[in-house]
């Protein structure tokens, strides 16, 4: 979600959400640097604030052993292990049985953002920020989480027009963080999609361990080490939890499957063909895939499926196969989620 703010763009203590693009003149964005586009961190040196601004009750929360005191403010208060937002409908942050903190990345309101925009500032660096839809649509324990590893936040320089005054403007967005985290024996991830039109979140439960978001991302692909080479090269396609490795034309692969007849079909979803049951009915994931990935031509040889021509998805852009047949894998995940609110 990107929003025009002040054109001032230095820090103050309440800063605007960090998912809402800051505008930037010319000359600060030709000195645009890493350091100035990520939030300052509120000073840690105090034990306490003891004060009822926002900024106070929550940097209490993360860094306070005083559980009792100046912990309510107006609109922002905590209670023991978490943080709300205006009343207990809106859980701010947690902190885990692990010692470690969490930040809702779910979004409610304009004010509930600006406190969301607080908390990431001020809190412990590395602090991973989860919708909590998704992990409760994943039957997740939110308190019992621990973090095994996350990457950096990132901030995209867009640049739009003004329709009133025809100038161009360069704003930033920011896109959260992987994370990967264990609950329980369950290992997840969470993450952006970049890919999509508009980056989209998701949630992975993980078929096997990992120690790392890399590692993470390497195992839901399915893909071998050659295959991975080639798709970190652009030569395996992907949208969204599909991945296209070309094979050839029609007849290169007939001389692979060895066969002399194909059937192809038009305009298919591909969620019908990796989404069935033996029995030959839809499975129950299928339900949870809205949105059909829809190929030109489709050819499901003996359970192998091959695609050309072009993929469509309402929330992905579309995908250019071409005139050669692509081979078609789905991601290894025991389960996908999105979040209920937007994300980013």
């Amino acid at each position: 979600m990107a929003a025009e703010i002040a054109e001032e763009t230095e820090y103050k203590e309440e800063p605007a959400p960090g998912w809402i693009a800051q505008e930037l003149t010319t000359e600060e964005t030709q000195e645009l640097t890493t350091e100035e586009t990520t939030p300052n961190k509120f000073d840690s040196d105090k034990r306490q604030y003891k004060g009822y601004t926002h900024s106070d009750i929550i940097y209490n929360f993360f860094y306070s052993k005083d559980r009792r005191h100046y912990c309510k403010g107006a609109r922002v208060f905590f209670e023991d292990d978490r943080l709300y937002s205006f009343g207990h409908h809106f859980i701010l942050a947690i902190r885990t049985k692990h010692n470690a903190f969490i930040i809702n990345a779910d979004k409610y309101s304009v004010s509930t953002s600006c406190h969301q925009s607080i908390a990431i500032a001020i809190s412990p660096k590395g602090t991973p920020q989860i919708p909590f839809s998704a992990l409760g649509a994943a039957n997740v324990q939110i308190d019992n989480i621990e973090i095994i590893d996350k990457s950096d936040d990132t901030w995209e320089m867009r640049t739009t027009r003004d329709p009133k005054t025809g100038k161009k403007k360069t704003y930033l967005v920011h896109h959260l963080g992987a994370c990967l985290f264990r609950e329980g024996g369950r290992y997840f991830l969470s993450a952006i999609d970049l890919e999509c039109r508009r980056p989209q979140y998701f949630l992975v439960e993980l078929v096997n361990p990992a120690l790392s978001v890399y590692e993470a991302f390497r195992q839901i692909s399915g893909l071998n080490n050659e295959d991975w080479e080639a798709y970190t090269r652009g030569e395996i396609l992907r949208q969204g939890e599909y991945f296209f490795k070309p094979v050839g034309t029609t007849n290169e692969l007939k001389q692979q499957l060895k066969t002399k007849k194909l059937e192809i079909k038009k305009r298919v979803d591909l969620n019908e063909l990796f989404f069935r049951e033996p029995t030959g009915g839809l499975s129950s994931l299928f339900t949870q895939r809205r949105n059909p990935h829809i190929a030109t031509e489709c050819i499901n040889y003996n359970g192998a499926v091959y695609a050309r021509g072009t993929v469509r998805h309402t929330e992905h852009k579309m995908l250019r196969l071409g005139k050669l047949w692509h081979k078609v894998a789905l991601n290894f995940v025991v389960n996908s989620w999105t979040a209920a609110g937007a994300v980013d």
